[in-house]
Formats: structure tokens, C-alpha cells, sequence
């Protein structure tokens, strides 16, 4: 017959051998998995809205394990362009900057999805936020955009005037 004192030390070994035993898995299923920069392993959000020179945007952009959800708004030039959010990817290696990959509501389905490119450098008070509007011929998720984007040139983004941009 085991004692008390027995029993508890024998319940303690077993939890102590499953909690080693599932870091063990999960370690290896950490390491195991492949990882792509460009899709963090969080979900990650960028909201905000600006005045950015001819461009009143407003964004709300979720990056999921799909690629992304939300909504995007732009009045420019006396029109208004809205669209669904289908792809983000917080800054990374080799892009400084946030990419949300938009569908225009009223585009042609072939037509190539819009890209909304945030350098989330402002406060909203005393610095502003820079932003580019791209498409491409071909690219159709903003990883297959980023080795096109010439964001180093001098006056690639467009500074805010007004608003900001924050990354949740």
C-alpha cells in the first residue's frame, strides 16, 4: 500500500514527465515549420486613416493565415475608391514598410489587385506617415510584389499631412 506522501510524489512525476514531454513536441513543431518573413506568425493589424497629398485613405487590414481581411477607402481627384482588403504583410526583411493588397469593387476580376504600401514612421501629431498606391502587370500578393517596388528612391512615398497609421 502506497502512503499519501507516495501517491502525491508519483502524481507530480507524471505531470512533470507530460509537461517535458509536450515542450519536447512543441519545440519541435516550432522548428519544423517553415517560416516566411513576410507572413508573420501573429496576426498582425494596420489601421488608420490620412490626408496624404491627393489621397484621403482610410484602411482596416488583418493579416490571417489566408492572407488578409478588411477594408480600404481612398478619395482622390473627385472620385472615391473603395475595395476589400485580400492580403497584408507587416514589414520585414528587404521591405520597410507595410503592404495591403486591395480589390477594387468595381475593377474587372483579371485586373491585378491594387497594393497600399504605409511606411508607419509618423506619430499623427508632429511626423506623418509616407504612403505609395502600385499596381503591377503580374504580381498578385504583396510578396510577389516586393522585388519590384523601388522604395529607396528618393521621394518613393508620399508624406501625410494629417492622420495616422497604427500597426495592433
Amino acid at each position: 500500500m502506497h502512503s499519501v506522501e507516495q501517491q502525491k510524489e508519483s502524481a507530480l512525476d507524471t505531470r512533470r514527465a507530460f509537461l517535458i514531454g509536450t515542450a519536447v513536441v512543441l519545440f519541435a513543431l516550432f522548428i519544423a515549420l517553415p517560416f516566411d518573413d513576410a507572413r508573420a506568425a501573429d496576426p498582425a493589424n494596420i489601421v488608420g486613416n490620412a490626408s496624404c497629398g491627393v489621397f484621403d485613405i482610410s484602411v482596416a487590414a488583418v493579416l490571417t493565415p489566408t492572407g488578409g481581411r478588411g477594408s480600404y477607402q481612398n478619395a482622390h481627384e473627385g472620385q472615391v475608391d473603395r475595395g476589400l482588403v485580400i492580403d497584408v504583410a507587416p514589414p520585414g526583411t528587404g521591405h520597410p514598410y507595410w503592404c495591403v493588397g486591395i480589390q477594387l469593387r468595381h475593377a474587372p476580376p483579371e485586373q491585378t489587385p491594387e497594393f497600399l504600401l504605409i511606411q508607419d514612421i509618423g506619430d499623427g501629431e508632429t511626423s506623418f506617415d509616407g504612403v505609395q498606391i502600385v499596381q503591377s502587370a503580374s504580381a498578385t500578393t504583396c510578396v510577389s510584389l516586393f522585388p519590384d517596388v523601388p522604395y529607396t528612391l528618393p521621394g518613393f512615398f508620399q508624406t501625410c499631412d494629417s492622420g495616422d497609421f497604427t500597426a495592433h
